[in-house]
């Protein structure tokens, strides 16, 4: 897909094993990656001079977790650029299941356009059929306005072919975390009820024509008539709860990032984590302000302490591990930076 070079970033989805194909030589960038199915591994690149470090996930991963539904969408987000010039730029994100596949940038003018070129991107590449748009609330009035008029526009008719999927995109509902908004369609209840209306009617046949006798005769032989069978239920048992593993926390230092705009956020959480047991190194900022979930890494081999780690931070931070682990040559063993979650 097209990615616009004001994002200083590059999205790529290849299967395990293969490379990913970049626009620019490979040294040139900070490559960061992790698994996003079972046979395939996400991608990400920021040009060595962006100040990014391969930990960072791209705009578009983060946009995408915010889509709660496993189903196949495409996310539609205000570009970030600051460039006033950008007034009306737009990023197309094709998700799935938390995930970011694919990124395309738009402006209102050839919006239509744009979003044709990812439904055809989703199926020739991952034979994925989507079934519904989104757009977070930082999409502004106009792109909404622009939304609600492809309505009846091809861009609706594509998505016919998907089953079981709510057809038609563009009709407000409120999902997820507030940050997006979903797009559903209603459907006419009639053939629900219509089985229902016949089996009263032959019900009431019966009943007129011969009375209660054939009614307690014949009816208990119609099967979807008789009265239902009395099943017992089968217990559940209830899950055994994965033991912590067990590890000295004072052994292991702690490196603590600020990735938000929360003043003194890195320090409160070193002092935390401090009273906790673990060894403490730095806090600091983040290069990145703009951190949506908390990330911990640690060294090669430390994903036991890592789960630890992230075990001590909830329920007030829901941390997930990165997949780049930290050098063999740091001062830390671990590595928090700290996210709006």
């Amino acid at each position: 897909m097209d990615e616009s070079a004001r994002e200083e970033y590059f999205l790529r989805v290849v299967k395990v094993g293969e490379a990913p194909d970049w626009p620019v030589p490979e040294e040139n960038l900070v490559v960061g990656k992790q698994e996003v199915g079972d046979d395939l591994v996400q991608y990400w690149a920021y040009p060595k001079d962006s100040g990014r470090e391969a930990s960072d996930l791209p705009p578009a991963e983060v946009v995408a977790a915010e889509q709660k539904s496993g189903n196949p969408a495409i996310m539609i987000d205000r570009g970030r650029s600051e460039d006033p010039k950008s007034e009306g730029y737009l990023e197309l994100y094709l998700v799935r299941d938390g995930h970011a596949y694919a990124r395309n940038s738009s402006n209102l003018d050839n919006l239509e356009d744009n979003i044709s070129a990812i439904l055809d991107f989703a199926k020739n590449e991952f034979n994925i059929k989507v079934g519904h748009f989104m757009t977070t609330t930082r999409v502004p009035k106009e792109a909404e306005e622009k939304l609600d008029n492809l309505e009846n526009g091809d861009i609706a008719n594509r998505k016919v072919d998907v089953e079981d999927e709510q057809k038609s995109p563009f009709r407000p509902a409120s999902v997820g975390v507030g940050a997006v908004k979903g797009y559903s369609k209603s459907s006419s209840n009639f053939l629900v009820f219509l089985p229902i209306l016949v089996v009263l009617g032959i019900a009431a046949g019966l009943i007129f024509f011969k009375g209660d006798a054939i009614s307690s005769k014949i009816l208990p032989k119609i099967p979807f008539l008789a009265p239902a069978p009395t099943l017992t239920p089968t217990p559940i048992p209830s899950p055994t709860p994965t033991p912590t593993p067990s590890i000295d926390r004072s052994e292991f230092k702690i490196r603590v990032l600020n990735g938000t705009t929360t003043t003194g956020a890195a320090g409160k959480l070193l002092e935390v984590l401090k009273e906790k047991g673990w060894g403490t190194l730095s806090a600091g900022n983040a290069k990145n302000q703009a951190i949506e979930q908390t990330i911990v890494a640690g060294k090669e081999g430390m994903e036991e302490v890592v789960k630890v780690l992230i075990a001590d931070l909830a329920p007030d931070l829901e941390a997930t591990q990165s997949s780049t682990p930290l050098k063999s040559t740091d001062k830390a063993d671990l590595e928090v930076v700290i996210g709006k979650k």
